[in-house]
């Protein structure tokens, strides 16, 4: 029985490199997956490439809100898909996403341009 059985990992920027690597390591521990990546196309590969039962690869930009809510919709039916848990825990795994949605939505337009 692995750490993160019946948990689902959403890893952004997880395509390749060291995101990929991070995701690796929660599909190896148990969890379902969700890769997010601007790169949809290695994102799906990435999931499909991860040995995990459960992994979903999702375009999404988190510097946009409507990527980002999107991207929340396709990992929350990741979590129901996991059939393992009440309605109470899907909702509180789609109020963490919606949090981060808000924070991503009101931090990302205060970096510098350069970024």
């Amino acid at each position: 029985m692995g750490r993160y059985d019946g948990r689902v990992a959403v890893v952004t920027g997880s395509a390749r490199g060291i995101g990929a690597g991070t995701a690796k390591r929660f599909a190896d521990e148990g969890a379902a997956v969700a890769v997010l990546d601007l790169d949809e196309d290695q994102a799906s590969a990435t999931a499909n490439g991860l040995g995990a039962s459960k992994a979903v690869g999702i375009g999404c930009n988190v510097g946009d809100a409507a990527s980002v809510e999107a991207a929340v919709e396709l990992a929350n039916a990741l979590s129901r898909v996991l059939d393992q848990g009440t309605a109470e825990r899907s909702a509180q795994f789609a109020a963490l996403l919606q949090r981060a949605t808000r924070l991503f939505s009101s931090t990302i337009p205060l970096l510098p341009s350069s970024v």
